[in-house]
């Protein structure tokens, strides 16, 4: 899994979490679906990392995927953005509430219109794990 889980403080999470499954881009969801439901059904709960890459300033969060909204969309689970910022000699975890994911409402599973939403909820969680995480824009920059 690389560096991405060496930080003590991303273990911590882990540890509360149940650990991590690794899900790289270009599996099938339906296998992933599969999965994420054994877990839900275990009882432990499911961590996705769904920034796209880690390229960009490290002052404005990555491009979120949206298969962690389609995951929680099609299981029926919260979906809870998490950013973990470093902030002087300290990271911080920082939380916003569940997203609304009611635009997914009635979609097809597999759908061009259940990707849409999946993407625009995606982005708008993106948009204010950044504001929180990072502050607001400059508007004029």
């Amino acid at each position: 899994l690389g560096p991405a889980i060496s930080g003590p403080l991303l273990r911590r999470l882990l540890r509360r979490t149940g650990g991590i499954v690794p899900i790289y881009r270009g599996h099938d969801f339906a296998a992933v679906s599969e999965a994420a439901t054994a877990i839900v059904t275990a009882g432990a709960r499911i961590v996705i990392m769904s920034e796209g890459g880690i390229a960009g300033p490290p002052t404005a969060m990555a491009e979120f995927r949206p298969g962690a909204a389609l995951l929680a969309h099609r299981l029926g689970l919260p979906l809870v953005g998490v950013a973990l910022v470093h902030r002087g000699r300290h990271w911080v975890a920082v939380v916003e509430p569940p997203s609304d994911l009611s635009a997914m409402t009635g979609t097809t599973p597999g759908s061009r219109e259940e990707l849409r939403a999946a993407i625009a909820i995606s982005q708008a969680m993106a948009d204010r794990l950044d504001v929180l995480a990072f502050g607001p824009r400059d508007a004029s920059a």
